[in-house]
């Protein structure tokens, strides 16, 4: 019953988005669109490579959800270090062109509208396409268990292999 309360609050705040302020149009694409979200802080090179913005949607400071959300806009060739979440994690793409890796696994790429389900412990990247901005909901459950663990820069090699071609 929370997991559908904690997505009934997405789908609102995906409604009410950013209000068309300025700092929410997102360039760097072929197209010009409007955000859902701002993009929030740039993200850490401990996680990131690349230019990555994060806004934490859902913080669960007060541990009433055991879960949190933010928006993720990766520009073109950015993406997340090898990690893996403990209690498991959700992408909901909504714009731009990107990719989701399992170790060991082929690429898989990701459109608006694709949702990527990632279960406990596996180790994972995701991220933009060489050429366009990617951007995702990201939503990190049973916080209960711990943090996201990172495992390292997805290398460029790693990176090239994976979308060549895709």
């Amino acid at each position: 019953m929370r997991y559908l309360s904690f997505l009934s609050l997405i789908a609102l705040a995906a409604l009410v988005g950013c209000g068309g302020k300025e700092q929410c149009l997102m360039t760097g694409s072929n197209e010009s669109k409007t955000a859902i979200f701002q993009k929030g802080e740039k993200g850490s090179g401990e996680m990131f490579t690349g230019t990555t913005w994060v806004r934490m949607l859902v913080t669960d400071k007060d541990k009433a959800y055991d879960t949190q959300a933010y928006n993720v806009v990766f520009e073109p060739g950015a993406r997340t270090f090898w990690h893996s979440h403990p209690g498991g994690q959700i992408l909901f793409v909504t714009s731009g062109k990107g990719f989701y890796q399992e170790k060991g696994k082929t690429a898989r790429p990701l459109v608006k509208g694709d949702v990527v389900e990632i279960p406990p412990n596996l180790v994972h990247w995701h991220g933009a396409s060489k050429d366009q901005e990617f951007v995702h909901l990201g939503v990190s459950a049973r916080n209960d268990k711990g943090p996201a663990n990172w495992h390292g820069a997805v290398t460029a090699e790693e990176y090239g292999e994976a979308i060549n071609g895709k």
